[in-house]
């Protein structure tokens, strides 16, 4: 029987589905407990202040609204990708090439010697070795004010958290990671030994997780070009919808704060079958960062447009499309897709915090490109459904900003592109590149 596996924002769900609102902190504090105590069995010690459970994993078969949930070692893997502040093909499979890259980021760390240059090469772990000093310097308060409620403050934290200086932080972090790469599948077993099920029926309120995964199974077909897999999810919620009549005052909020009911899921579900019904469904075709949209075109035949231009002329947009396009590879993007159809010719370039930028490419054999069309700006978790929409829909559409290639566009664009991404648009835009990564081709 096939399994589906679905991607849980858990602070989301532990905010809007718990019953007591006055436990959320002790709620999301067992499933951190939960899987701390998988990374200490692993790797017999645990990372200062990260419990790698922001994301949880829902398994459920064909049969199932909800089966089992777990802790997501997905997430473990892509966290410790963005700690080591790793270049890594959004492709690229959990194997030994993921492992060989990883270790050469370790290389990188070993060598440090300053703390400017961990915080550039390495921004996370930077900001653990601030955290471990205030953490050690709280402990130390403890002990000397209150020492009745001291207790040993390494619990199951590695002692390089603890370490004031970075020549001892340096080799403990190196260590820790090391095994946390070498020995990162025996994790999945853990994982799958690991249920929090029991818990969950105890703690939360059925009619609104029901509300909550029926949302989460609406965001997956809402972004997928997958007709067959839409087709499943709705499938399955439309059975749950039928043998669990939800309360039609029951709502949720999510982090944006958009209220979801019961008539926003129906009208969602209504609007999800209108599209795979007919053929506007656009694909986007992801590529990893060394690629350009030339090797990706292939050999589909397009016609040439003829623009007769002075040599001026020509030299000057050539000058402005290359500045555009090494602008972008510049930019700290996560991942980049071409688009077909109507948006052909685009490269849509995917940000940590959750920004999609479209712009053309800048193509020698079509000058115009070099600055002829406007920039699209949109978020993860509306890109595909917006880019089915034409131009002038996007607009007169509140959601889609328009920049203009005017003298200090990559000024405007930075603003947009470097903000501080929160978790959750960090989730936004994991989750937005995984569903995408399926259609990968290389």
């Amino acid at each position: 029987m096939k399994k589906k596996k679905l991607d849980i924002p858990l602070k989301m769900m532990i905010r809007e589905c718990s019953l007591n609102p006055n436990l959320l902190f002790e709620n999301f504090n067992y499933f951190a407990l939960r899987n701390r105590e998988n990374i200490h069995d692993i790797f017999k010690y645990k990372k200062f202040n990260n419990d790698f459970v922001s994301v949880i994993e829902l398994y459920a078969d064909d049969n199932n609204f909800a089966d089992k949930f777990m802790p997501s070692y997905d997430f473990f893997v892509n966290q410790l990708i963005e700690i080591l502040n790793a270049n890594v093909p959004v492709n690229i499979e959990d194997n030994e090439k993921l492992t060989e890259i990883l270790l050469k980021r370790l290389e990188i760390l070993a060598d440090i010697k300053k703390e400017k240059q961990l915080k550039e090469s390495f921004p996370l772990l930077y900001r653990d070795l601030v955290d471990g000093r205030k953490y050690f310097n709280s402990l130390q308060y403890l002990k000397k004010n209150n020492p009745d409620k001291y207790y040993d403050g390494e619990h199951y934290y590695y002692s390089c958290a603890l370490k004031k200086s970075l020549k001892n932080f340096i080799p403990t972090q190196v260590k820790m990671y090391k095994r946390y790469i070498l020995d990162r599948k025996q994790l999945i077993d853990k994982y799958k030994e690991t249920s929090f099920n029991s818990y969950i029926k105890r703690n939360f309120d059925m009619n609104k997780l029901g509300m909550f995964l029926a949302h989460e199974y609406l965001c997956e077909c809402e972004v997928s070009n997958d007709r067959s897999e839409i087709v499943y999810y709705l499938e399955k919620i439309d059975k749950y919808l039928k043998n669990n009549k939800l309360n039609k005052n029951v709502k949720i909020y999510t982090d944006s704060g958009v209220e979801i009911n019961i008539r926003e899921i129906y009208k969602r579900i209504n609007e999800i079958k209108k599209r795979i019904n007919n053929d506007s469904m656009i694909s986007w075709i992801l590529i990893p960062k060394d690629r350009s949209y030339k090797t990706v075109k292939k050999d589909r035949k397009t016609s040439v447009k003829v623009t007769i231009m002075n040599y001026e002329k020509i030299e000057k947009l050539h000058k402005l499309g290359t500045e555009k396009n090494n602008y972008y590879e510049s930019t700290n993007y996560k991942a980049k897709v071409i688009g077909l159809g109507k948006y052909k010719g685009y490269i849509g370039y995917i940000y940590e915090n959750g920004e999609v930028v479209l712009d053309t490419e800048y193509n020698e054999e079509k000058p115009y490109t070099a600055s002829g069309n406007a920039i699209y700006i949109m978020y993860a978790n509306n890109f595909e459904e917006l880019s089915r929409k034409s131009k002038t829909e996007l607009q007169n559409d509140s959601r889609v900003k328009r920049l203009c290639h005017t003298k200090n566009w990559q000024d405007k664009l930075d603003k947009i592109t470097k903000r501080e991404a929160t978790e959750n648009d960090k989730h936004n835009s994991y989750l937005l590149i995984k569903r995408l990564k399926r259609k990968a081709l290389y």
